[in-house]
Protein backbone atom coordinates (compact mmCIF):
# COMPACT_ATOMS: atom_id res chain seq x y z
CA UNK A 1 0.00 0.00 0.00
CA UNK A 2 1.83 3.14 -1.35
CA UNK A 3 -0.16 4.93 1.68
CA UNK A 4 2.55 4.74 4.54
CA UNK A 5 1.34 7.28 6.90
CA UNK A 6 -2.44 5.62 6.93
CA UNK A 7 -1.75 1.77 7.47
CA UNK A 8 -2.53 2.02 11.43
CA UNK A 9 -6.18 3.95 9.96
CA UNK A 10 -6.70 0.82 7.18
CA UNK A 11 -5.30 -2.23 8.30
CA UNK A 12 -5.07 -2.46 11.74
CA UNK A 13 -7.34 -4.96 13.63
CA UNK A 14 -8.66 -5.93 10.25
CA UNK A 15 -10.28 -9.74 10.85
CA UNK A 16 -10.87 -12.02 7.76
CA UNK A 17 -12.91 -15.25 8.13
CA UNK A 18 -13.17 -17.98 5.19
CA UNK A 19 -10.45 -18.21 2.48
CA UNK A 20 -11.36 -20.80 -0.79
CA UNK A 21 -11.27 -24.32 0.54
CA UNK A 22 -10.95 -23.00 4.00
CA UNK A 23 -13.51 -21.59 5.34
CA UNK A 24 -12.76 -21.75 8.79
CA UNK A 25 -9.54 -19.98 8.59
CA UNK A 26 -9.04 -17.02 10.36
CA UNK A 27 -6.09 -14.26 9.45
CA UNK A 28 -5.90 -11.28 11.76
CA UNK A 29 -3.80 -8.05 10.93
CA UNK A 30 -2.31 -5.80 13.57
CA UNK A 31 -0.50 -2.68 12.64
CA UNK A 32 1.24 -0.63 15.64
CA UNK A 33 3.30 2.72 14.10
CA UNK A 34 6.71 4.02 16.36
CA UNK A 35 8.11 7.38 15.48
CA UNK A 36 10.21 10.00 17.03
CA UNK A 37 12.74 12.62 17.48
CA UNK A 38 15.04 11.67 19.43
CA UNK A 39 17.08 9.80 17.94
CA UNK A 40 14.17 10.18 14.54
CA UNK A 41 12.52 7.82 13.83
CA UNK A 42 9.50 6.26 11.80
CA UNK A 43 8.78 2.69 11.18
CA UNK A 44 5.35 0.22 10.77
CA UNK A 45 5.36 -3.02 12.15
CA UNK A 46 3.25 -5.25 10.51
CA UNK A 47 1.81 -8.79 12.11
CA UNK A 48 -0.55 -11.24 10.51
CA UNK A 49 -1.75 -13.90 12.13
CA UNK A 50 -3.48 -16.87 10.25
CA UNK A 51 -5.26 -19.51 12.31
CA UNK A 52 -7.42 -22.39 10.94
CA UNK A 53 -8.65 -25.96 13.27
CA UNK A 54 -6.61 -28.39 11.23
CA UNK A 55 -3.10 -26.23 11.38
CA UNK A 56 -2.60 -26.29 15.49
CA UNK A 57 -0.44 -23.47 16.42
CA UNK A 58 -1.20 -20.51 14.52
CA UNK A 59 1.60 -19.01 12.30
CA UNK A 60 2.57 -15.17 13.07
CA UNK A 61 4.23 -13.14 10.52
CA UNK A 62 5.93 -9.81 11.19
CA UNK A 63 7.69 -7.54 8.76
CA UNK A 64 9.18 -3.69 9.96
CA UNK A 65 8.37 -1.04 7.20
CA UNK A 66 10.67 2.53 7.33
CA UNK A 67 9.10 5.64 6.38
CA UNK A 68 10.21 6.08 2.52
Amino acid sequence: DPDYVNLVTNYNNVTTVGFPGYPSMTRVTTVARTTGNAPRRDYTKVTVQVSEPTMGTPLNVTIVLADP
